[in-house]
């Protein structure tokens, strides 16, 4: 067995379950992924070189194929990431980055070991194709709470698509044309997000530092990498990766459940 991926379905433990089948090839030396174009390299600049440091294994978890990456590491173990193999024939539809992200990188579907105040955590879809066929027009439901504020819904929701969800139902969306990132999360306790722009709390917000669909993904890789220049991180130790918490409101104010999402909440392969 690949022993890195020995040490990621220690953490990993579904991939580990008996209905589970994965066939796992030797990891390669950082080195051997390169991305399909220039436009890869010269738009995510350290998502590249984060790659281009990876240990890579090809990877067929049920059927489905994966590149397995790895960066192991003398203090804590390894980290790594299961992704989609990148797309032979990227959608329609998607802000034109991420087109270009797609033809050489699939996202993230798992991770492990990962770095506390990665905005990566607790997520099963980060930047994956699967992931953008969601748009945001699950804030039709969340209506009631800008009718409350006599407020409108300011952005158009079939305009903005999802580029990252985590199971408690925070969302990260990018729009179509422009590349705007917005982050929509009904009970937020971040302190790396400010509201957007007429919306009420527990609603819309943007992320501070990462007004883009670029800076949002080359905050993450430098987030992952440890290096926590860029977009603002966390401070005193607080784990960002999840909205567990409830905030105080009011008697009668408007919580959205979740039964809201009327889509998938996938934590496994497809």
């Amino acid at each position: 067995m690949n022993p890195y991926w020995k040490r990621f379905i220690e953490e990993v433990t579904w991939c580990a379950e008996p209905h589970m089948t994965a066939v796992v090839g030797p990891s390669e030396a950082p080195g051997s992924w390169a991305p399909k174009s220039e436009d890869f390299a010269r738009l995510f600049p350290e998502l590249n070189r984060l790659l281009e440091t990876a240990h890579i294994a090809r990877a067929v978890v049920s059927d489905r194929p994966y590149q397995f990456f790895t960066w192991p590491s003398d203090g804590s173990g390894c980290r790594s990431w299961l992704s989609p193999w990148p797309s032979f024939a990227t959608p329609s539809g998607l802000f034109r980055d991420h087109q270009v992200l797609l033809e050489s990188f699939g996202g993230i579907i798992q991770n492990s070991n990962a770095p506390e105040g990665w905005w990566g955590g607790a997520h099963y879809d980060v930047l994956t194709e699967q992931e953008a066929q969601r748009d945001a027009t699950f804030l039709n439901y969340c209506a009631s709470a800008f009718e409350q504020e006599s407020l409108t819904i300011p952005i158009d929701p079939e305009q903005f698509y999802s580029i990252a969800a985590e199971a408690s139902f925070e969302i990260t969306l990018c729009h179509r044309t422009t590349g705007e990132v917005i982050f929509f999360s009904s009970d937020c306790v971040h302190d790396y997000v400010e509201v957007y722009p007429g919306c009420p709390e527990q609603t819309l917000y943007r992320l501070i530092g990462a007004p883009t669909f670029g800076d949002y993904v080359e905050t993450i890789a430098r987030q992952w990498a440890g290096q926590q220049n860029g977009a603002r991180p966390a401070p005193d130790a607080v784990d960002l990766t999840r909205a567990v918490v409830s905030s105080q409101r009011a008697p009668g104010r408007y919580r959205p459940a979740s039964r809201l999402y009327r889509g998938r909440r996938r934590s496994r392969p497809r």
